[in-house]
């Protein structure tokens, strides 16, 4: 078309009415096309002309008149492809909130597995919290009992030292009277021998 007014109103009528190609009572569907500069078509005198091709021509393109024969199939070739749109268009909302749906799933699995994720990894942290406070513990009360130990160590060592020191202090006491009694003897001795 020249113009997009003819157009418009080619499509129009086409929609609206039974337009048929040829025979075949089939109507034909006309949709916008949208103008791309890649798309140059086919030209009939490219179309190969078989017997199927010279059958279907043998009729020209027409409009079927109301009540005949190839009105009546092509207004149901017309509801049919209505009805296959209706189904599509119905079933990719269905694949559409399908899509939504699961996304939404996904996403709150997403979250509940992350979720756990972390407490795990808070358990685990817990665990080993507990057990380095356990092994701090133990450290601790392994250290108090060596204090303890070296603290008896050296106040029994302290205690024979002391002890040796008493000893020791007796012996020279003894020593000192043993020496003294011998002194002290030594003279008395001398005295009585005058």
């Amino acid at each position: 078309f020249v113009r997009k007014p003819g157009a418009q109103q080619a499509l129009r009528r086409i929609n609206e009415g039974v337009f048929l190609f040829g025979q075949d009572p089939k109507p034909i569907e006309v949709t916008p096309l949208e103008q791309n500069d890649e798309e140059d078509g086919m030209p009939e005198k490219f179309v190969p002309k078989n017997d199927q091709y010279k059958k279907e021509r043998e009729k020209d393109p027409h409009f079927a008149p109301h009540g005949s024969f190839e009105y009546e199939f092509g207004m149901r070739w017309k509801q049919l492809d209505e009805m296959e749109k209706k189904r599509v268009e119905s079933v990719k909302k269905e694949m559409e909130e399908a899509r939504i749906k699961l996304e939404d799933e996904m996403q709150n699995a997403l979250y509940d597995y992350q979720a756990e994720q972390i407490r795990q990894d808070l358990l685990r942290q817990q665990e080993e919290l507990r057990r380095l406070e356990e092994l701090r513990n133990q450290d601790r009360m392994r250290r108090q009992q060596e204090l303890e130990m070296r603290t008896m160590n050296r106040r029994a060592e302290e205690e024979r030292s002391r002890q040796q020191e008493e000893r020791r202090r007796q012996e020279m006491m003894m020593r000192q009277q043993q020496e003294m009694g011998r002194r002290g003897g030594s003279g008395m001795d001398a005295g009585m021998g005058r």
